[in-house]
């Protein structure tokens, strides 16, 4: 394939080529025509002249035919020659040369051998020949069979070859108002050799022409294709997603101007790649908490399900023995009862934690914030729990720092704080003590609740806060829970905007939150 650089050399080239060598051919066809043309008009032009001056003297006709190559007969009505009038001083001093002296011009005339001063000598000798012996020289015959052509015409153009010339001439035979005639010759080899001579010239400039067209089509196509191959490499960069290339290409033309297209084009696909790189990273963020939503959704059905099936599967199976008198014992009656109520409690607290984590969680869900003591209300909490702890046999502690003001839901934080005591409460072992604190740090006050017992491993340290999970899937009954505890805590606080947490220590967990403006 052919680079535009070599085809627009190779097209300027053609057409330069085209253009010389078609202007040779009309050279060649009628540059010689056009100079038989003009010469003739210009022997029109002589003519005319001489005729509206009636000049007649031989100096100044001589001095005509020099000027313009050519020779002048005058003729009268009688076609016999008019001799010119010659001054006496050029009479005198010429002496008369015989005919063979004439035969001989042709040969002698513009002789390079001769000194120009002989030369202009003897051209005028020439041309003071008496009337007779030009006349007896010339072939009347002819010119009045041409006289007889002209009728209305004022003259008439004549091709002949004269034999005492052995020349070509081209003869304007022209008519003037006293009836006398004008017979003025122009050499047709003269013509042919000036035309000859410039189409030769023009060859020599056309062939000048076509080298010197095909350098500058080269620097030309050069400086065309250089904006072009720059342009290709940027847009071969932009393919390959390179938005850093810049398409260096200078002036106010069309390229330049699609050079900075092709720049702008590339700063906003670059920004629009970066753009969408941003969204197709959210666009997996939230296909991906899509995931987990659809397995939160499945698992928060399979556990709701559980959780329901068993209490059910034994009030149902309690009830259908009460019915069919399976017993007859009271107190086996009454112990079935107890776990029908005890059954029926349990679902009824799991359908109201499920119902106000639901509110809890959704969107248009507003806490109901203003300014309470924090301190008074963990001491309460803190006070209420003391049974708790004395029935299993916990040795509990506070460390609550005295009159501090928050803004904030203090139901819904009572709340937390009661269930991270509960949460304590019921995975307390080995020492079993438990710690809560409400510690002012700085400008941030902190709330936390301390158990001893086994940590919390990393593997579900995130999923500790998801509903109904719960580490130790065997005591989950056992502990009376359904696991919603902590769910519920996570949803509360991030409605506050709170940090909140665990920390394993060395021989514990603590549960914390941190509010960080205070009131």
């Amino acid at each position: 394939m052919k680079s535009v650089k070599m085809k627009l050399i190779a097209g300027i080239s053609s057409i330069i080529i085209f253009f010389v060598l078609m202007a040779m051919a009309l050279n060649n066809f009628f540059l010689l025509k056009l100079y038989v043309y003009k010469n003739k008009i210009n022997l029109k032009k002589i003519a005319e002249e001489l005729e509206s001056t009636k000049e007649r003297n031989r100096d100044k006709l001589f001095v005509t035919e020099r000027k313009n190559g050519i020779f002048i007969v005058i003729f009268d009505k009688e076609l016999k020659v008019i001799h010119p009038e010659i001054d006496n001083e050029h009479k005198s001093r010429m002496d008369m040369p015989d005919a063979s002296f004439f035969k001989k011009e042709p040969e002698r005339f513009g002789s390079k051998e001769m000194p120009p001063m002989m030369r202009e000598k003897e051209e005028k000798r020439r041309m003071e020949f008496p009337a007779d012996r030009r006349k007896m020289e010339f072939p009347v015959e002819l010119l009045k069979n041409n006289i007889n052509k002209l009728e209305n015409k004022k003259y008439i153009y004549l091709s002949h070859n004269e034999e005492f010339r052995k020349i070509s001439f081209i003869d304007m035979l022209y008519k003037c108002a006293d009836g006398s005639y004008f017979l003025i010759s122009k050499p047709y080899e003269t013509i042919s050799e000036s035309s000859q001579i410039a189409i030769s010239f023009f060859i020599i400039s056309g062939i000048v022409a076509v080298i010197i067209g095909i350098i500058y089509a080269y620097i030309f196509a050069g400086r065309i294709v250089k904006p072009i191959l720059e342009i290709n490499r940027s847009a071969r960069e932009i393919s390959k997603l390179n938005f850093e290339h810049r398409c260096e290409v200078y002036g106010k033309d069309e390229i330049s101007q699609l050079a900075d297209s092709i720049n702008i084009m590339s700063d906003k696909l670059s920004g629009f790649i970066e753009e969408l790189k941003i969204k197709n990273k959210l666009l997996e963020k939230e296909i991906e908490n899509e995931k987990k939503m659809e397995m939160g959704r499945k698992e928060f059905i399979s556990n709701v399900s559980h959780e329901l099936k068993t209490p059910i599967s034994l009030i149902s199976g309690y009830a259908e023995g009460l019915k069919y008198s399976v017993v007859d014992n009271l107190e086996e009656k009454e112990s079935y009862c107890d776990v029908i109520i005890d059954e029926s409690a349990r679902m009824d607290k799991l359908i109201k934690e499920l119902l106000e984590l639901s509110a809890i969680e959704s969107p248009t869900y507003k806490l109901n914030k203003k300014e309470y003591n924090i301190s008074e209300l963990v001491e309460k909490i803190f006070n209420k729990y003391m049974i708790i702890f004395k029935e299993n046999e916990i040795t509990a502690e506070k460390n609550i720092e005295k009159d501090i003001i928050v803004m904030g839901d203090g139901f819904r934080i009572e709340q937390v704080i009661s269930n991270f005591i509960d949460n304590a409460v019921k995975n307390c072992c080995a020492d079993k003590k438990i710690m809560v604190e409400l510690i002012k740090k700085e400008e941030k006050i902190v709330v936390s609740v301390y158990n001893t017992g086994r940590g919390i491993s990393d593997i579900v340290k995130d999923r500790i806060w998801e509903s109904f999970y719960k580490e130790d899937e065997s005591r989950k009954r056992e502990n009376g829970g359904v696991g919603l505890g902590l769910a519920i805590v996570s949803a509360i606080l991030q409605k506050h905007n709170y940090e909140y947490g665990f920390k394993n220590l060395e021989d514990g967990v603590k549960f914390y939150f941190t509010i960080n403006n205070e009131a």
